[in-house]
C-alpha cells in the first residue's frame, strides 16, 4: 500500500518574503503519547502480585497499575524491546528483552537498574521460584540463572541451540522451558541439568505455565499440549482454533486462559474443554496473566490492554467479559493530522476514520463519515471548513467542523494522497498516476489538471507564488500559482519522495526513502542531498522555522535540525511505530501520527 503525506505549519496565504534570516535555533520538544493511552507500543508480557500489575513491551515500555487503577508509564531507562516481567514481590521485579537486557527494581519501579546478563541474545522470558532462584531464557538455547538476587547471572547448559521463548514452573514441579519446533525442557535441580521432554508437537511453543498440577504449553497453529505427570508425557488438547497462540496462564482452581493472534482468547475451567471468548478486538494478543480466577489481563499490539474482572461470579458468567483498559483508537492507522492553531486537532486514517480532539490531544472522539475508504490527508480553514482526501478518488467536505459531511465528485478513481490550500478557496489534490485536481470554491467542486507525469504524487506545497509536488522515483515538480504548467526539476535521486515544505528562511525541504533529505535555496532549481540515517523511510517532515525542523518515518524515529537542515540529530520518540505525518503550529502544538492509531504530541 502507498500512503502520502503533506505537512502544514499553519495556512499561509499571499506572497511570502523570501530568504529571511534564519530564526534562532531552539531545543527540540519532548514527545508523549496522545493516542492511544497510556502507550501505543506493543505489550509483550503482563505480570503482577499484591495488587500491582506490570506490563512491558516494545521500545523500553514499562507500565504499572496499582490496586486496579489505570496503567501509567515508568521510566525504564532503555529503548530495548522488553518481552517479559516477573518478580519475587510487587517491589522486587525483573524485566528482560533485546540485546541481553535485564532490568531490576527493588522499589516498585521507582528506579530500574540494568544488570549484566553476559549475553547479547534476545531474552524472551523470566521466571523464578523466589528471590534466590530466577531464570531467563532466549535465543540460541540461552538459559541464565541467578541465585543472588541478580548480582550475578550464570549461563546454563540447555543442551539446545533452539530459540527458547516460554518459561514457567513451581517450587514442587520444577522449571519448564519451551521453544522453537516443539522444544520442551525441564529442570528439578535449579538448572544444574536440563532434560529434554517429548512435547508431542513440532509447532513452536511460545508460552508455558504450571498450575493445579498441570503443565500447559501453547503455540503456533492453535496447539495446546499438557501434562499431568510432571512432563513424563504430554497430550495435545483440542483448542478449537487455528490461530497462533502466544501465552497461557492458569490458577490453583484449574481455570486457564490462552491468548493469540487476531484477538484470540481461549478459556477452560476445570475439566471442561477449551472454548473461545469474545475479546472485542482483532489485534494480536501476546500475553495473559491473572491475579485470580476471573481477574485476568491480556495485552498485545498497539498497546492494547484488556481486563476481565468478575469476582464472585461463576465461571459461566465470567466468560467473554473483557473490557479495554487502553484509551483511544488502536486498530486503524492514522495517515494525516491537522490543527486549527487553537485547541482542535483532526486526524484521519484507515476505513474512513476521522478523530477529533478539542483539548490539544488530551482526549479524542470519533466522527462518523459514512465512508469506508482509507482517508489520507486533511486540511481546515480554522472556521469549520474541513477537506479530506482518500483512496479511490474519495473526497470529503464539512462546513461544521466534522459534524456532517458531503462527498464532492472528484472525477477520478485514482487514490488521492496530497492536499494543499493556497487560499481558503484555491485547493489542490494529487495522487496516483500523476492525478492532479484543482478547486476554486473551497473544495465544493474539482477540475482535473495535467501534472505532466504518471508518477505517484505524494505531497504538495506552496511557498509564496511557487508550487511544489513530490512523488515516486525522485520526482519534483514546480509551478507558479495560477499556472497549469508544471516543470520537472532535477532532484538528483531516484528515491521516493514523501513530503515537501519550506521554512522561514525560504529554504524548501523534501524527505523520502533511503532516509533522504533534500534542500533547495533557489526555488527548486537545484537541490543538496543529505542522508539522515541508513535504514529508514522518512514519510514526514515539518518546521516553519529554519532553526526548528523535524523529520520522521518508518521506525518511529524523529530527527531534529537547528541549522536549516544541514545537521540532524535523533531525538527520543518513545516508539518504534511507523510515523506517516507531522503537523505543527508552534513549539506547543506538534503532532506525529502513524501506525496503530499512534498520535504523539511534542511539547
Amino acid at each position: 500500500m502507498i500512503f502520502g503525506a503533506v505537512v502544514w505549519a499553519g495556512v499561509r496565504y499571499g506572497k511570502k518574503l523570501k530568504h529571511r534570516p534564519h530564526a534562532v535555533a531552539r531545543a527540540a520538544v519532548s514527545w508523549t503519547w496522545a493516542n492511544p493511552r497510556p502507550s501505543g507500543n506493543l505489550i509483550g508480557n503482563v505480570w503482577g502480585t499484591g495488587g500491582v500489575v506490570y506490563a512491558v513491551g516494545e521500545h523500553g515500555t514499562i507500565l504499572v497499575s496499582r490496586n486496579g487503577g489505570p496503567f501509567t508509564p515508568q521510566a525504564s531507562g532503555v529503548t530495548n524491546d522488553l518481552w517479559s516481567a516477573w518478580g519475587a514481590s510487587a517491589s522486587d521485579v525483573y524485566v528482560v528483552g533485546h540485546d541481553g537486557v535485564i532490568l531490576h527494581t527493588t522499589d516498585g519501579g521507582a528506579t530500574w537498574l540494568s544488570e549484566s546478563s553476559g549475553s547479547t541474545e534476545i531474552l524472551y522470558a523470566v521466571w523464578g521460584s523466589g528471590p534466590g532462584d530466577v531464570y531467563v531464557v532466549g535465543k540460541k538455547g540461552t538459559i541464565l540463572h541467578t541465585s543472588d538476587a541478580g548480582a550475578t547471572w550464570t549461563l546454563q547448559k540447555s543442551g539446545t541451540d533452539q530459540l527458547l521463548s516460554g518459561l514457567g514452573g513451581s517450587a514442587s514441579d520444577g522449571v519448564y522451558v519451551t521453544g522453537l519446533g516443539g522444544t520442551m525442557l525441564r529442570s528439578t535441580d535449579q538448572g544444574t541439568s536440563w532434560t529434554a521432554l517429548v512435547s508431542g508437537t513440532t509447532q513452536t511453543l511460545w508460552g508455558v505455565a504450571v498450575a493445579h498440577g498441570v503443565v500447559c504449553a501453547v503455540g503456533d497453529g492453535g496447539v495446546i499440549v499438557e501434562s499431568k505427570n510432571g512432563g513424563a508425557t504430554f497430550s495435545e488438547q483440542k483448542s478449537g482454533s487455528a490461530r497462533d497462540l502466544r501465552d497461557v496462564w492458569g490458577d490453583a482452581t484449574g481455570e486457564w486462559y490462552a491468548v493469540g493472534l487476531k484477538g484470540t482468547i481461549l478459556h477452560r475451567a476445570g475439566a471442561s474443554a477449551w472454548s473461545p471468548q469474545p475479546s472485542g478486538t482483532s489485534s494480536d494478543l501476546m500475553a495473559v496473566w491473572g491475579a485470580a480466577a476471573g481477574d485476568a489481563y491480556a495485552a498485545g499490539s498497539g498497546g492494547l490492554l484488556l481486563h476481565s474482572f468478575r469476582a464472585g461470579r461463576v465461571a459461566a458468567q465470567r466468560a467473554g467479559l473483557w473490557t479495554v483498559q487502553t484509551a483511544g483508537a488502536r486498530d486503524e492507522e492514522l495517515f494525516a493530522v491537522w490543527g486549527d492553531g487553537a485547541h482542535t486537532v483532526i486526524a484521519v486514517g484507515q476505513r474512513g476514520l476521522v478523530m477529533r480532539s478539542t483539548d490539544d490531544g488530551d482526549s479524542w472522539s470519533t466522527l462518523p463519515t459514512g465512508v469506508h475508504e482509507d482517508l489520507t490527508n486533511v486540511w481546515g480553514d480554522g472556521h469549520g471548513l474541513l477537506v479530506v482526501t482518500g483512496w479511490y478518488g474519495a473526497l470529503l467536505r464539512s462546513t461544521d467542523g466534522g459534524a456532517s459531511w458531503t462527498r464532492p465528485a472528484s472525477g477520478t478513481t485514482s487514490s488521492l494522497n496530497a492536499l494543499l490550500a493556497v487560499s481558503p478557496q484555491s485547493l489542490y489534490a494529487g495522487g496516483q498516476n500523476g492525478t492532479l485536481l484543482h478547486s476554486t470554491d473551497g473544495g465544493e467542486s474539482w477540475a482535473v489538471q495535467s501534472s505532466g507525469t504518471t508518477e505517484y504524487l505524494h505531497a504538495l506545497w506552496h511557498d509564496g507564488g511557487r508550487l511544489y509536488a513530490v512523488g515516486t522515483n525522485g520526482l519534483i515538480l514546480t509551478s507558479t500559482v495560477g499556472s497549469e504548467r508544471w516543470e520537472k526539476e532535477v532532484s538528483g535521486t531516484d528515491q521516493s519522495l514523501w513530503t515537501v515544505w519550506s521554512d522561514d528562511a525560504g529554504t524548501v525541504h523534501v524527505v523520502g526513502a533511503g532516509c533522504t533529505h533534500l534542500r533547495s535555496d533557489n526555488d527548486g532549481s537545484s537541490w543538496t542531498r543529505h542522508t539522515l540515517c541508513s535504514d529508514d523511510v522518512l514519510y514526514a517532515g515539518w518546521g516553519a522555522s529554519a532553526g526548528d525542523l523535524y523529520a520522521a518515518g518508518s521506525t518511529g524515529r524523529i530527527f531534529h535540525s537547528r541549522d536549516g537542515g544541514t545537521n540532524w540529530t535523533q531525538q527520543p520518540s518513545g516508539t518504534e511505530n511507523l510515523l506517516y505525518f507531522l503537523y505543527g503550529n508552534g513549539p506547543n502544538g506538534l503532532y506525529a501520527v502513524g501506525k496503530f492509531g499512534t498520535v504523539l504530541r511534542g511539547r
